[in-house]
């Protein structure tokens, strides 16, 4: 049997202590621990409505990250496109700023062949 919600159990909780409260007559020995379920129900409850409130604000603050990022990364690529722009493609310079200049390919040579005896 899977395990219930969190919301569920703490609803069960909350229907059971309500149940015993209205017939609490016909269990006075169960008083106190009635009192102290509905208590555990409420601040379970109150616990549940609080991480809601922080797994929104966790998203929130996710969605204002990625926006900051998006928008930095914009940023730095045109910086970078006006330093290679400035000081040219394939400048060493460009190395100082963290930017890989262009540099030319060496080229491999054919090996020569062995001179026959």
């Amino acid at each position: 049997m899977p395990r219930e919600t969190f919301g569920v159990t703490v609803t069960g909780w909350k229907n059971l202590g309500e149940s015993l409260k209205a017939n609490a007559a016909d269990y006075p020995n169960l008083e106190g621990h009635c009192l102290k379920l509905v208590a555990t129900a409420e601040k379970a409850y109150d616990l549940l409505v609080k991480r809601d409130a922080l797994d929104a604000e966790k998203r929130q603050t996710t969605k204002e990250l990625r926006d900051l990022l998006e928008e930095g990364r914009k940023l730095a690529n045109f910086l970078r496109a006006g330093m290679r722009e400035s000081y040219g493609h394939d400048s060493e310079k460009l190395v100082e700023f963290h930017i890989r200049p262009r540099r030319n390919r060496r080229r491999r040579t054919a090996p020569k062949p062995e001179p026959a005896e």
